[in-house]
C-alpha cells in the first residue's frame, strides 16, 4: 500500500535560493504524521538514480522536458504538479543504509 499525497508544497533550497524543489506531504499508512518527500528514485539510462524533484523550466513557463519532475508526472499519469493530490505514491529507501525514503517512480 502506497503513501497518500495530502498537499505538495514548492520550497526554495537553501543552497540554490533561485531554485525551488518540489515537497510533497504525505500520509503514511503506518505512521500518525505526516511524511514529506522531496527525492524520487527512477531509472535514467538503465539506471536507477535518485533526484530531487527540482522544479524546472523552460523559456515559456513549462517545466523542461525531460526533467526529474517532468518525467514523475508522466510516471504518475498526470499533466501538472496539482493533480498529484491524493494519489498514492510507494516509496522506497533511497540509501544504502534504509535511512531515508524517496518516492518510488518506476515499475
Amino acid at each position: 500500500m502506497g503513501d497518500m499525497l495530502e498537499n505538495i508544497y514548492m520550497t526554495k533550497s537553501n543552497l540554490h535560493m533561485i531554485k525551488r524543489i518540489a515537497t510533497l506531504y504525505c500520509k503514511h499508512p503506518g505512521r500518525e504524521e505526516v511524511i514529506s518527500l522531496s527525492k524520487v528514485k527512477m531509472i535514467k539510462a538503465d539506471k536507477i538514480e535518485v533526484s530531487g524533484l527540482w522544479v524546472n523550466k523552460d523559456n515559456e513557463g513549462n517545466l523542461q522536458k525531460g526533467s526529474v519532475l517532468a518525467d514523475f508526472l508522466i510516471f504518475m499519469g498526470v499533466k501538472t504538479i496539482g493533480e498529484l493530490k491524493g494519489t498514492e505514491v510507494d516509496t522506497v529507501y533511497s540509501d544504502a543504509e534504509n535511512k531515508f525514503l524517496a518516492i518510488k517512480g518506476y515499475k
